[in-house]
């Protein structure tokens, strides 16, 4: 019973600490926001565990969290990426991501530095448009294109060409443009 009790203590932390690591992530790494998601889903079960004094209760509890978690996993949508672009050293890629966001469909252009597990994505996309209620915003992605080692020249749908410029360390733009996503923040350009 007391190891059982070590061992839920010990993964209460464990899971704590890469749930707190997957939501600050200074480094900008997919795969560890993508596991600090998942920490979250199990850090109830695993303080179920440690609280918990009977083994009825206690696997009644991890049956619950972990078809909760398995729901989650089946009805999460991180969206259809996209690869639209690569840099001529093939060092860093475009994407877009497509995804509903429960009042209609987003749209996100965003950079990111292929590496295996050290992948390494932009938390701001370069542009963000978002449908309301079924009405298409007036302007989305068109085409884009790198024009330097560091930049990006993006083309929306009316036409107009911005060229953002991204930090190589981080991915992150130096501008965002926001169609109806209501993004709020230095560095954000509201077009429509």
């Amino acid at each position: 019973m007391r190891r059982l009790f070590t061992a839920s203590g010990g993964l209460v932390i464990v899971l704590s600490i890469v749930a707190l690591l997957g939501w600050w992530d200074p480094w900008n790494l997919v795969h560890l926001r993508s596991a600090g998601r998942w920490a979250l889903w199990l850090l109830p079960l695993a303080v179920g565990l440690l609280l918990l004094r009977r083994a009825m209760w206690r696997l009644l509890l991890a049956v619950v969290v972990l078809c909760g978690a398995g729901l989650a996993w089946l009805f999460d949508e991180p969206g259809k990426r996209t690869v639209v672009g690569s840099s001529t050293d093939g060092q860093y890629q475009i994407v877009v991501v497509r995804s509903g966001d429960g009042l209609g469909e987003r749209q996100e252009v965003k950079v990111v530095r292929p590496a295996g597990w050290n992948t390494r994505e932009s938390r701001r996309p370069l542009l963000c448009a978002r449908a309301e209620f079924n009405d298409a915003p007036p302007m989305q992605y068109s085409s884009v294109a790198f024009t330097g080692p560091h930049e990006v020249e993006l083309t929306l749908t009316d036409g107009a060409r911005h060229r953002i410029g991204f930090d190589p360390g981080t991915a992150e733009p130096r501008l965002t443009l926001d169609v109806w996503c209501h993004l709020k923040g230095a560095g954000v350009r509201t077009l429509a």
